[in-house]
């Protein structure tokens, strides 16, 4: 919907310009869309003055908007009036800096879609997906369990702590096994380099765990067993799906900054996991009240979504 406004100035018809789109950027509008106006008493000599300079646009609907790709015009407004440098400014900046989230959130979905397509060809590559997802979401996690259950393992919580990326690829093996089978950490590297993943942003995936009665206490202190109990295979395939494209789409800076940027892109996205994984939000909602249910609500800071699509 377009703004209406009189014109008493060529002053207060720029105000209402900038007004208007940055009211409409900041309510999520697309850029082009953004900052029309419809006029009355209009001033048809400043009007044809500023169409002339090509400082407004008009479209077929009798709307004008700031013509904000004409740099020059823009430069000239600035300099006869600096007093709208601020704003002017600031509407420039909020519609380059949207159009560039708006852009990353669109990439992001199109890298998703690429991860299903691949995993739809080559389902064997599951588990490698769930290993990674699951781990990078248990190291975020930092796995927060229980003080007296910490200590009457003989762990002390900074050791908990000091340990906490090795007793999430300890768990992280322990689902991926559920949805396949990971011979080795080793294999593990080989395969997320097959699905594009630089070595690089492997290399600290350690190449051996601890002993059975190690990996046994962990489990122990978190109830494990009792938490996978309660999380479905494709649950678990969805949540290390979503792990996974975060962690690639953070490495290569696709992570929008700005709410605004995800508008229409949210459902998109649940829409193309739901369809692979037959998982939707309400699912994941489920398995984190049945954590709090089953008395174990300290899984629910353990088995979580990115903040971004939650």
């Amino acid at each position: 919907m377009s703004s209406h406004v009189g014109i008493g100035s060529t002053k207060s018809l720029i105000d209402s310009l900038i007004a208007t789109l940055i009211s409409d950027i900041l309510n999520g509008k697309k850029i082009s869309d953004s900052g029309w106006i419809s006029l009355y008493d209009s001033h048809e000599q400043e009007l044809k003055q500023m169409k002339r300079t090509k400082t407004i646009i008009e479209n077929d609907d009798g709307l004008i908007r700031l013509n904000t790709d004409n740099r020059k015009a823009i430069s000239e407004l600035k300099q006869k009036y600096p007093e709208i440098r601020g704003q002017l400014d600031f509407a420039l900046q909020s519609a380059s800096f949207l159009h560039k989230d708006k852009r990353k959130a669109e990439e992001a979905l199109n890298k998703l879609q690429k991860i299903v397509e691949i995993l739809a060809n080559t389902p064997e590559v599951w588990p490698y997906i769930v290993f990674f997802g699951w781990w990078k979401m248990l190291e975020e996690s930092g796995l927060p369990a229980p003080t007296d259950a910490i200590l009457s393992e003989g762990f002390s919580p900074r050791a908990w702590c000091i340990d906490g990326s090795l007793n999430s690829c300890i768990l992280a093996v322990h689902i991926a096994n559920r949805n396949g089978q990971i011979p080795s950490l080793e294999d593990v590297k080989l395969n997320l380099q097959k699905l594009g993943m630089d070595s690089s942003r492997n290399e600290f995936i350690t190449s051996s765990l601890p002993d059975q009665v190690q990996s046994d206490k962990i489990m122990k202190i978190l109830k494990w067993n009792q938490i996978e109990n309660l999380i479905s295979t494709n649950a678990q395939k969805a949540i290390g799906l979503i792990w996974y494209w975060y962690f690639m789409c953070a490495e290569e800076g696709l992570i929008p900054s700005t709410p605004d940027a995800w508008r229409g892109k949210f459902s998109e996205l649940w829409n193309i996991i739901t369809e692979f994984t037959n998982v939707n939000e309400a699912t994941i909602d489920e398995i984190l009240e049945s954590f709090i249910t089953e008395e174990i609500e300290w899984a629910s800071n353990i088995v979580f979504l990115p903040e971004v699509i939650s």
